[in-house]
């Protein structure tokens, strides 16, 4: 960075140009990576894109994990419970993320030009995380009851075109971009939460008392009960964010 160069510590942008042809696309060395992009631009516009947070990878102990498979019998293979593992706590953070965004919400409002009228007419702790946001279409709709049909939905969503593509592992993302997970051959390998504004008080945008209330909020959500349809509970995130 140059000695006249600051960084930007707040997740909305500063203010934009009037018009969104002169916002730029970030250039990169990868042509792939500037022709996702400009996808990205057209499908949610460049305003957006200029919304930034924190993505925090979370994955639980291995010897928790086996702890917990050896006091049940009702899955026989490890692989298939540690994934099951990862799905329950997904599908309550997706259902309970509305708390988080209520203690740390930290994108409140906007500068100039990020929105082309003056459409935020009711406060909100987090602009980046409402209908306002960078989120996904209405029309993307996943099923998180298993591993199996998520997968499946994700492939449907790609045919659609909704999604670029699936690379050797996939990179799930959840509606309203809230949180994924990474897998591959071996199963779930961690979650990765992206519904966090950048803290503006903290260096590297989010601190440790932030980090210490996700890793036990996550612990605690491995033993909450869920509701009976998955997917409904999971839906039931939106009306409480």
């Amino acid at each position: 960075m140059g000695n006249n160069e600051m960084l930007w510590p707040l997740s909305m942008p500063p203010q934009l140009p009037e018009k969104e042809e002169n916002i730029m696309i970030a250039k990169l060395k990868s042509v792939e990576n500037v022709l996702y992009r400009q996808t990205l631009s057209n499908s949610y516009g460049r305003r957006k894109q200029m919304i930034c947070g924190v993505h925090f990878n979370f994955e639980f102990g291995d010897e928790l994990i086996q702890a917990l498979f050896n006091t049940q019998s009702e899955i026989k293979d490890y692989r298939h419970f540690k994934t099951e593992i990862y799905l329950k706590a997904t599908r309550n953070y997706l259902h309970y993320r509305w708390l988080f965004t209520y203690f740390y919400g930290a994108s409140p409002s906007s500068e100039k030009n990020f929105f082309e009228e003056d459409s935020l007419n009711e406060a909100v702790r987090s602009i980046r995380n409402s209908k306002y946001g960078y989120t996904n279409s209405d029309d993307v709709q996943v099923s998180y009851s298993s591993i199996q049909n998520y997968l499946s939905d994700l492939s449907s969503m790609v045919k659609e075109g909704f999604y670029q593509k699936k690379k050797n592992f996939i990179h799930l993302s959840f509606k309203r971009r809230t949180s994924c997970f990474r897998s591959s051959d071996h199963g779930i390998r961690y979650i990765e939460l992206r519904n966090i504004d950048l803290n503006p008080f903290e260096p590297y945008g989010i601190g440790y008392e932030q980090a210490e209330f996700l890793h036990l909020f996550l612990i605690y959500l491995l033993w909450k009960d869920e509701g009976e349809n998955c997917d409904e509970w999971v839906k039931m995130g939106d009306f409480y964010k």
